[in-house]
């Protein structure tokens, strides 16, 4: 009679054996090209933001961001050709292909074949909470929403962006700084950048104005202010998506983001509504206003009252987060770099010489401001990898730093990432990748193709010229007045100013619009904590 030990080895052994049958024909799927395999990846949350780099087993919690450039220096497998070959045995049945590409050329040939690569819009539903909307539709659909949406961002929209964004400066001066000589923030995020990120596009996107003072009297039938709801926007997404209604309920914490996702629900409502039933005259240029503008002269292709909010809502959640991010990390590369921002402090000097009213029509001289945003993106992208799906069989160019090419096999549902950082801080493409350099993006040959911080193709972002308005603006208003220094702290006293770089630049991994239950798919960098000193000029 056979044992329940050797019954139990026998088992173990069969698994262990189909395990390795089905690793043997995913390698064989794509001619053995060189790359890594692990337990858990691609997707996996333990994988992503809890378990260490472990070989074969995870790529580590800030795998994306410590890699950087690593893969094109050759310390990865399959560096060579510009994309990385992962397989992830996330089941004992099955096991899922991908490539982390860091060519620009693959992307450009992936994002021109919009029938053999998709976007996995799947990844994306939990953007759909409140209705569904440009980022999470594809086909037809999103042909649609780009027809009404697209006009929403206009020049009049762009006017409005730049009007806000000064006045929110204005405030911040005389009624939180109070025109002080030196003004200290102990994290710019959250105490400087998300706030006036969240003022603009409260004004910008909704057509309300936010105090920066707190508000305390919520309207009727609320039991929130909309500043408030804002500000708890972001982790709204989140929240529904890990944790099970019935747990949201149980916490308070929790149940705080359904009460804040049910004002939200109420406040755009109420907004759309105003908008319907206006008649007074007033052109108003906020993107809600634009938008049910334009749905209401496309009768064909208007949308719903939930298409609106839902659309409104991605520009909210997509929008001030990341430029809250950028914004920060831009001041904080010109507090280290004190002869970059006396560069651009003389351009703003020199275009707007009178900074207490500073026209929009200057936007166009601005143009060391702008590559000071470009190359904080460039090293700091807010979102760092774009997921695309094979639909099909098929085959990749794929390229080495000497020019030679070869095709590598796509199986259909191999997952391709565009890996952010890796074309950000290749040497292929940038010279010195490690150094803050905004000088590169006044070159009429910078490298365009190998800059993607706003994603790349059709479905590039459509929000692009919202930001830099904003943070052109931004800048112009801060740089004119203030000059931005690293706060001086006793606890790091001696220290170098590399070492002042590392602990400045620090950056961990955050979840942003498409967290989803079954893991993050895509994140972007959040700074740990940047304290700044500004001092009037």
């Amino acid at each position: 009679m056979t044992s329940p030990l050797a019954l139990l080895s026998s088992l173990v052994l069969a698994i262990v054996a189909h395990g390795l049958l089905v690793l043997w024909k995913a390698r064989r799927s794509i001619d053995n090209h060189p790359g890594n395999f692990l337990v858990f990846g691609f997707g996996n949350l333990l994988a992503e933001f809890v378990l260490p780099a472990i070989p074969f087993v995870s790529p580590g919690n800030n795998y994306l961001w410590e890699a950087k450039h690593a893969r094109e220096l050759g310390l990865s497998v399959g560096a060579e050709w510009g994309a990385d070959r992962g397989i992830a045995n996330n089941s004992l049945r099955e096991v899922r292909l991908g490539y982390i590409l860091q060519y620009a050329t693959g992307i450009k040939e992936i994002v021109s074949s919009r029938s053999r690569f998709a976007k996995p819009v799947e990844l994306y539903e939990i953007g759909n909470i409140y209705g569904n909307n440009i980022l999470t539709a594809e086909g037809d659909e999103w042909k649609r929403y780009k027809k009404i949406v697209s006009p929403a961002f206009s020049e009049r929209n762009n006017r409005l962006v730049w009007e806000e964004t000064i006045k929110v400066m204005s405030q911040l001066f005389s009624e939180v700084w109070e025109d002080q000589d030196r003004v200290t923030v102990d994290n710019c995020l959250r105490d400087l950048t998300f706030p006036i990120a969240l003022l603009v596009i409260g004004a910008a996107a909704f057509g309300r104005k936010i105090a920066w003072k707190d508000e305390y009297t919520c309207p009727p039938g609320h039991v929130m202010t909309f500043k408030h709801v804002l500000e708890l926007s972001p982790y709204i997404i989140a929240v529904r998506a890990i944790f099970p209604r019935f747990i949201r309920k149980l916490v308070p914490a929790l149940r705080k983001m359904d009460i804040a996702y049910d004002e939200l629900k109420l406040y755009m409502k109420e907004l759309i509504r105003a908008q319907y039933e206006r008649d007074d005259g007033i052109e108003r240029h906020d993107l809600l206003s634009l938008l049910v503008e334009h749905s209401d002269l496309d009768k064909a292709n208007s949308l719903t009252e939930d298409e609106v909010m839902g659309n409104t809502f991605l520009f909210l959640a997509a929008g001030h987060e990341t430029t809250a991010q950028t914004l920060c990390f831009a001041f904080a590369l010109l507090a280290l770099h004190p002869e970059e921002q006396e560069v651009v402090y003389q351009e703003i000097k020199s275009a707007i010489p009178d900074a207490t009213s500073p026209s929009y029509n200057a936007i166009p001289s601005l143009v060391r401001t702008m590559a000071v945003y470009n190359e904080t993106l460039r090293m700091f992208s807010a979102i760092p990898i774009i997921p695309k799906v094979a639909t099909e069989d098929t085959v990749l160019t794929a390229g080495n730093a000497a020019g030679e090419t070869k095709k590598i096999p796509v199986p259909k549902g191999t997952r391709v990432t565009f890996d952010v950082p890796g074309i950000h801080y290749s040497p292929r493409y940038w010279e010195d990748p490690l150094d803050f350099k905004p000088a590169r993006f006044l070159d009429p040959n910078w490298p365009r193709e190998a800059f993607i911080p706003f994603s790349v193709g059709h479905r590039s972002c459509i929000g692009r010229r919202f930001f830099e308005v904003e943070a052109i603006a931004t800048m112009v208003m801060l740089l004119s007045r203030y000059k931005i220094t690293i706060k001086e702290e006793e606890e790091f006293k001696g220290e170098t100013w590399e070492e002042r770089k590392a602990r400045i630049l620090a950056c961990t991994l955050g979840d942003t619009l498409t967290t989803r239950r079954a893991g993050v798919d895509v994140v972007y960098f959040r700074a740990k904590r940047v304290p700044l000193t500004f001092v009037k000029r």
